[in-house]
């Protein structure tokens, strides 16, 4: 059966590039390395672990000893790349320990060889591991740089990712990655934990501004509009995704089947008048409304993609009506 398709289960030790399988380490033999040859590290989702789960693995590491080696390849020159293994690295270097017993991989670094161990950990992190939104983008990029260079569709071979999660997942990659900046050091921490969501960080990477926001008072970008829900329409809920992973709690969009919303007559309702506004609250109200505007934008821009063309068009001509009326009440 192809590894691809067998359910994800403690016993399935199978990755899009092979078996990764404990049992291999009986075939090898485990040498000590100096800890300070070890002078590159393939960090595939871009996040050390925990200090206090180094702690607790140091701990675990002196009382019993380490279970499993390290894995490294030479560069050539008496140092190595630390090819597995980084959390067991710290530890070793939090014990004060000057080696470590490691697989040394003897074949000639190359980058054809790294861009095989980047995959390689790539599958592996996602398989064993519930990766978080930042290590899920860091892999992505990992993967889409040399010496990789994945496209879309085999990064989500590597990382089995069903394809709703790609998706979005993916926008949040392009987007951050034409803005040609990274996260900002608050948003980063956020999106390594397990409250982060993909919405917010497309919010976030569309939005320069909802960072800084974010940073400056803690405060997470409202992505649900002020005015009240729609009533859903008669007949049967449709079936929610099966592929959808915990990072996409809380958020769920229309199927493209559901039906258009019939259509308001354009001018049969008057517009509401606003209510009057002492003239000192109005650079304050100008201002909630123009985050209120980008909010909605980002929330237009994130869904957009789910609307048919007609839907669009319909929008874009609501939105044209508006700007006319907003003019000739000016």
């Amino acid at each position: 059966m192809n590894p691809m398709l067998t359910n994800l289960d403690a016993t399935d030790t199978s990755t899009a590039l092979g078996d990764f399988a404990d049992a291999a380490d009986d075939d090898r033999v485990a040498v000590p390395i100096p800890l300070a040859a070890i002078t590159r590290c393939i960090q595939v989702c871009g996040v050390d672990a925990k200090p206090e789960d180094i702690a607790e693995l140091a701990a675990n590491i002196d009382d019993v000893g380490l279970l499993h080696p390290i894995e490294v390849n030479p560069n050539g020159d008496g140092t190595y790349t630390l090819i597995k293994g980084n959390s067991r690295r710290l530890a070793f270097l939090q014990l004060g320990r000057e080696t470590i017993p490691a697989f040394v991989d003897p074949r000639p670094s190359s980058e054809e060889l790294l861009a095989e161990f980047i995959r390689a950990q790539a599958s592996e992190n996602a398989h064993r591991k519930h990766l978080t939104i930042l290590e899920t983008l860091n892999t992505i990029n990992r993967l889409t740089e040399p010496p990789c260079s994945c496209g879309r569709n085999q990064v989500g071979r590597i990382m089995r990712l069903p394809e709703t999660t790609l998706k979005r997942y993916w926008k949040v990659h392009r987007t951050l990655r034409d803005r040609g900046t990274t996260w900002l050091p608050e948003v980063r921490l956020w999106l390594n934990t397990p409250n982060a969501t993909w919405a917010v960080a497309a919010a976030f990477a569309a939005d320069r501004g909802l960072e800084r926001v974010f940073a400056a008072t803690g405060e997470l970008p409202n992505l649900m509009p002020d005015s009240p829900a729609p009533v859903p329409p008669t007949g049967p809920e449709p079936a929610r995704p099966a592929t959808a992973t915990s990072s996409d709690r809380g958020t769920q969009l229309a199927p493209h089947n559901a039906p258009a919303p019939a259509a308001t007559p354009r001018d049969s309702t008057p517009l509401p008048t606003p209510p009057a506004v002492r003239a000192e609250d109005s650079p304050a109200r100008g201002r909630r409304l123009l985050q209120r505007l980008r909010r909605l934008l980002v929330e237009l821009h994130n869904v957009a993609a789910e609307l048919p063309p007609e839907l669009l068009q319909e929008i874009s001509e609501e939105l044209a009506a508006g700007a006319t009326r907003t003019r000739t009440t000016e």
